[in-house]
């Protein structure tokens, strides 16, 4: 068999309480209850003899070692090359940090939860990809785009200098990309989605866990659509949503509407796509001259699909660094804002 076969399976990565979220200025504080389970999803793809999957998951960052290591795992299970296997960090600052990202440990005992957590992780990784494998099935695809209102620029010129803020009006990527796997039924195996936003919304004042706003919208798409649904960062890096960086200690209510809206519109997407069935040319309905439409017909074919994977390593361009002067003078500066 040749033709196209899909499996799913995701999986809850909490970190233990007490672990640290990610985050340089105002995210880090220790996560001391749960708002909502965070995710690891893996969809396996197979045809014409090549193998290739996808992570999704809520994390926020890892090191390329790290990352390397939980690609390594799908690997291994799969018996395929590394550059086969894609991870998609959804940048979720409410998650737990990793050991070298912005999380390093403080103490011996927390780096031991850490490590206890990272090793568990590597486990869930392993279990959620063999139940993947386990679940293939003959499938289609199909592929739409949509748009969500929901995210703004957030680099603010203002009184000489660059802040995270919002600019209102500001070009930004608001598409909605929805990828739907069925088996050769129509039932849905799993429904890829991707938006562009940070996931803040659930902000520094919280001190919950949560998968922010790809957490809700994941759970309507699974109950409307079917299958699993696994969340893809798009090109987020300065988009924040338009509801801002929640102040609130509870944010849970907004991260519930951007969720949903977002949510809401790959369902709108993914209910229109047809794997199974197709539209025929129009015709008369039982014969009445003056009744038009046109019928649904099963489809009977099962393509191919070619699937490739291929990894390279860019190394960023960077200016000069500034002189010593300068260098001094913004030491001084900054130690004086730190102070105020």
């Amino acid at each position: 068999m040749t033709a196209l076969r899909v499996g799913a399976a995701s999986t809850i990565i909490n970190p233990p309480m007490g672990a640290r979220k990610i985050g340089f200025r105002l995210f880090g504080d220790p996560i001391t209850s749960i708002d909502d389970d965070i995710e690891l999803g893996i969809t396996v793809l197979q045809s014409k003899g090549v193998m290739i999957a996808l992570i999704g998951c809520d994390l926020c960052l890892t090191t390329t070692e790290e990352a390397n290591k939980f690609r390594d795992t799908v690997a291994e299970v799969l018996k395929i090359e590394r550059d086969k296997v894609l991870l998609n960090l959804s940048h979720n600052h409410s998650a737990g940090a990793l050991r070298g990202h912005s999380g390093n440990p403080s103490s011996e005992a927390e780096l031991a939860v850490v490590n206890e957590y990272q090793i568990g992780l590597i486990d869930k990784i392993a279990h959620c990809t063999r139940a993947a494998l386990a679940n293939m099935k003959d499938a289609r695809m199909a592929t739409a785009w949509g748009a969500a209102d929901l995210n703004v620029y957030r680099r603010e010129w203002r009184n000489g200098q660059d802040i995270l803020g919002e600019v209102v009006g500001h070009p930004v990527d608001d598409s909605v990309g929805v990828i739907r796997f069925d088996d050769l039924n129509g039932k849905a195996i799993v429904t890829l989605f991707r938006y562009s936003c940070h996931p803040v919304v659930n902000g520094a004042a919280s001190p919950t866990l949560s998968a922010d706003f790809p957490g809700p919208a994941r759970r309507l798409v699974s109950e409307k659509v079917g299958g699993v649904a696994i969340f893809l960062q798009g090109c987020g890096g300065n988009l924040n949503p338009k509801v801002g960086i929640g102040y609130e200690k509870d944010c849970s209510e907004s991260v519930y509407r951007v969720g949903t809206a977002l949510g809401a519109e790959v369902v709108r997407i993914a209910l229109g796509l047809n794997t199974h069935r197709f539209q025929g040319e129009r015709t008369t309905l039982n014969g009445v001259p003056n009744i038009l439409f046109k019928p649904w017909q099963e489809r009977t074919d099962h393509p191919e699909v070619t699937l490739a994977g291929a990894e390279e390593i860019v190394k960023f361009r960077y200016s000069p660094l500034p002189d010593e002067k300068y260098l001094r003078s913004q030491e001084e500066h900054w130690r004086k804002e730190i102070e105020d």
